[in-house]
């Protein structure tokens, strides 16, 4: 049963805003960070390989976890962590100390995903769960575009030693929530209550969640991917932070756009044509990206800006189709298409980042963005039931 606390609802969006904010600082930086360490690309893609798998892989525990039970004290150290460690990553001395950072800083932001929207939907009266669910989730959406910003401006205008002040916001942030969102009591039973790995292999007994986990994972792929390597690209053309920090931040406001517009272009589509668009176009502009930017740099920009709406296109689809096809684990099913499938490809950073000082960086972006268009046939196997067939045609 739902109660309905608005006051809540908007300290734990307000929550959400600010640690995926923190998750954002590291992105733009991170070639100067490597820079100030010397540490090569493929020792940088380790270190995000580190943040992806801590920060996504754990996320199904806890949404397990966040199925069974509400507890402010997810929220509190979720904030606390990522705000604290993911802040300090600029003052680490070597790359130990550094992994170390983003390890907990990680851990936090796992911490905080599963439960924040559980306890968002418990906040909601039924009437408005959509309404407040897309607050919540633009939220974060939208902390996570501006981390980018902030971190590289203090960075570039400031100093590096500036950026672990930011940590003292995440901190009073966290102790306000004690007083602002009020606790839940727990009336389930330890009796009766399935294992975590008994509830693993229920979801992925079922066919269309083992597809839509795979389907997430290729869209992860280009996400993360791109997110990591272009910045390094644009340092070596000799972009200066705040620049890199401006791209990415519009690179993922207009993929913000692609997931709120997600909805309204599924229902002129259908769900099949949006999913083959948001994975195929990718590579159109990704060719476009890299005939283009060295000599027409603005150009350049423009196509990867366009290459994040449709990244981001299909994103609540995927989550949707796999909530109907699961609905009582739908926290655990969160943590898998929004979590583990970014920590799967967190495993493969090492390997990618390796492969782009051999290959150069270009040529590993154009092989990554055939991937999605060629496995995008998967999207056809999805059973039909689920599925919107999109306005119909007139004569």
């Amino acid at each position: 049963m739902r109660v309905k606390n608005k006051k809540a609802i908007k300290w734990i969006s307000g929550g959400h805003f600010l640690i995926d904010m923190y998750s954002g600082f590291l992105n733009p930086i991170l070639p100067f960070i490597a820079a100030h360490l010397g540490i090569s690309l493929a020792v940088a893609s380790c270190i995000i390989s580190i943040s992806q798998i801590t920060s996504s892989i754990t996320q199904p525990l806890f949404g397990f976890f966040a199925d069974r039970f509400k507890k402010r004290f997810f929220l509190f150290w979720g904030i606390i962590l990522a705000g604290i460690f993911l802040s300090t990553t600029t003052i680490a001395a070597n790359v130990y100390v550094l992994a170390l950072c983003i390890i907990f800083g990680s851990m936090g932001v796992s911490f905080f995903h599963p439960q924040a929207s559980g306890m968002t939907n418990y906040f909601c009266i039924d009437a408005n769960v959509t309404k407040k669910m897309s607050i919540y989730l633009t939220c974060g959406t939208f902390g996570f575009a501006i981390g980018p910003i902030i971190s590289s401006f203090i960075v570039d205008f400031i100093s590096f030693k500036a950026l672990p002040f930011m940590a003292i916001l995440g901190i009073l942030y966290a102790l306000s929530l004690f007083i602002f969102v009020p606790k839940i009591k727990n009336k389930q039973t330890k009796e009766n209550l399935p294992k975590f790995y008994n509830v693993l292999f229920e979801i992925f007994s079922c066919k269309t969640t083992k597809l839509l986990v795979i389907l997430s994972i290729i869209k992860a792929l280009i996400q993360v991917t791109f997110l990591v390597l272009m910045p390094f690209l644009w340092k070596s053309l000799n972009y200066p932070p705040s620049k890199i920090g401006i791209i990415v931040f519009l690179f993922l406001t207009i993929g913000s756009i692609g997931t709120m517009l997600s909805s309204n272009v599924e229902r002129f589509l259908g769900t099949k044509k949006t999913m083959i668009l948001s994975l195929t176009m990718p590579l159109p502009f990704t060719l476009l990206f890299v005939l283009t930017y060295i000599k027409f740099p603005v150009l350049s920009i423009i196509s990867f800006l366009i290459l994040g709406f449709f990244i981001m296109l299909s994103t609540p689809i995927n989550m949707t189709l796999a909530q109907k096809a699961m609905p009582k684990y739908k926290s655990t099913i969160a943590g898998l298409v929004g979590g583990f499938s970014f920590g799967v490809i967190g495993l493969f950073l090492p390997l990618i980042g390796y492969l782009s000082e051999i290959l150069t960086i270009p040529h590993m972006l154009m092989i990554l963005s055939i991937i999605p268009a060629g496995l995008s046939f998967i999207v056809n196997l999805l059973p039909n039931d689920l599925l919107h067939d999109g306005l119909p045609h007139r004569d």
